[in-house]
Formats: C-alpha cells, sequence, structure tokens
C-alpha cells in the first residue's frame, strides 16, 4: 500500500484522497494542510509520493531534481537512490486535454485567464501547440470577473480560466463558447462548460506512473 500526501494551504476540500482511493483501491493518503513549505529534508517520513497544490508548486525547485518538461513549477515529487525528484503532472495532463479534447477543433482561439503557475504552463503549451491566445490577468486588466468576451470571431473561442477557486467569471461570453475552469468545485450555467475534474483525473495517473517509475 502507498504513502501517499498532498501538500498545500486551505486545502480541506480537495478530492485528492478520494481520487487515490478509487484510482488505487487501498492506500493511505494524508492532507498536509500547512502556512509555511516545510524543508524536504525533515518533512518526508514514510512517504512514497507527495503531490504539491497551491500555494507550494515554486517552493523546492531548487531543492528537486526535475525531470520532462522544464515548466519552473512541480507538483509531484518522489524520493529516490539518495535525492528527490520532481516532475509538472499540471503540465501533462493539461496538455493531454488540449491535445485529445480542445484541439479537435480545426481553428481555436484562447482567452486565458489568470497569471499563476498554472497560466504560465497553459501559455507554454498554447505556444508549444502553436495555439493562439490572448492573457487577463488582475495585475493589467482590474476585475476580470466582468470581462465582456462576446466576440465575433471566426475561431472555435474557448475560455480557459486558471485562476483560484475563490474566483468566479460573471463576464459575458457568447453561446458556443467553451468556459473551461481549471478547478472542479465550481459550476457555471454556460451552454458549453467543462470543470477540472477531469484535469484532476489525469494528474493523479501520471503521478501514479511517476512514483511506481512507469515512465
Amino acid at each position: 500500500m502507498l504513502n501517499l500526501g498532498l501538500l498545500g494551504q486551505g486545502i480541506s476540500h480537495s478530492k485528492s484522497p478520494q481520487m487515490y482511493q478509487y484510482l488505487l483501491g487501498e492506500v493511505n493518503y494524508k492532507l498536509f494542510d500547512l502556512e509555511n513549505p516545510p524543508k524536504l529534508t525533515t518533512f518526508w517520513k514514510g512517504l512514497d509520493g507527495l503531490s504539491i497544490t497551491a500555494p507550494f508548486k515554486k517552493e523546492y525547485l531548487s531543492e528537486v531534481e526535475i525531470t520532462g518538461k522544464k515548466c519552473q513549477s512541480i507538483n509531484t515529487i518522489k524520493y529516490q537512490d539518495g535525492k528527490f525528484i520532481g516532475i509538472s503532472t499540471d503540465y501533462l495532463a493539461l496538455r493531454d486535454i488540449f491535445i485529445t479534447d480542445l484541439i479537435k477543433y480545426s481553428k481555436i482561439y484562447i482567452y486565458l485567464l489568470g497569471d499563476g503557475v498554472m497560466a504560465q504552463i497553459s501559455k507554454l503549451i498554447f505556444e508549444e501547440l502553436g495555439i493562439a491566445f490572448e492573457q487577463f490577468d488582475r495585475k493589467r486588466f482590474g476585475d476580470i470577473s466582468k470581462l465582456d468576451l462576446k466576440r465575433d470571431r471566426k475561431e472555435q473561442i474557448i475560455v480557459a480560466n486558471s485562476c483560484s477557486r475563490d474566483f468566479y467569471f460573471q463576464g459575458k461570453i457568447t453561446e458556443n463558447t467553451i468556459f473551461f475552469d481549471y478547478n472542479y468545485s465550481i459550476s457555471y450555467p454556460f451552454y458549453q462548460f467543462r470543470d477540472g475534474t477531469d484535469l484532476l483525473v489525469r494528474q493523479a495517473r501520471y503521478a501514479i506512473s511517476f512514483w511506481l517509475n512507469q515512465f
């Protein structure tokens, strides 16, 4: 049985324990809801793997050997051969979704909301896949929750919300716009709405493969 954990702040709402139990059956999963990031060398006791969420995804970049795509953030860690190794399953899972589900439209245009870790990963993916996008963040545009994104475009429009779960979009979009919220605890009345549940599942599957040395 694997001993896993999630490190973050304000994570009592997390569905990760149920998710890993569903995927693995028996698992010992613990939430580490902390105000400050602990030192891995003193914190890592009896763990087979650790997931990291906001606001700590950039805290351990200098303490781990990063494998896979260099995203300037990591959300999955293991200890192997005397060293900590980290990876971004955020990148792997989100890239999967755009390749398998969303890029199927002949032409798409994305309005990206936010400028945090997930926004940075999103931009990396969009640039790799050649997807045109505009980014809106609170630093440059103020209150982006009430943006008017009702634009006349020939492409399939996707609004990708990378903001934290306390953000709720109340702006305007066209009826055929796909609203993709990376969070899984929020719902919207939009005709084409997609939440982050699938993103969470794909992240978990990649994390399990990483911890079990399957890729």
